[in-house]
């Protein structure tokens, strides 16, 4: 298994909240042309935030190794 640096999960996690934050607010904002109201785009705000949680409890934990001394 190779071992990943907090770099580059950092790295994934802020390009994803970037994009997340660019397209999210263009589309709340044509959600909201479209039907006058912001409450769509917060449902599914709400929804892809839930996603990501279950994302995280579906990992499951590295196995452990025995006989290394650290």
């Amino acid at each position: 298994m190779r071992n990943v640096s907090l770099g580059a999960i950092l790295g994934v996690i802020s390009i994803g909240t970037g994009l997340g934050a660019a397209v999210g607010s263009w589309a709340s904002g044509w959600i909201f042309d479209l039907s006058g109201s912001y409450r769509l785009a917060f449902l599914l705000s709400i929804a892809s935030y839930l996603v990501g949680c279950m994302a995280f409890w579906l990992l499951r934990r590295p196995p452990v190794r025995q006989g290394h001394a650290g």
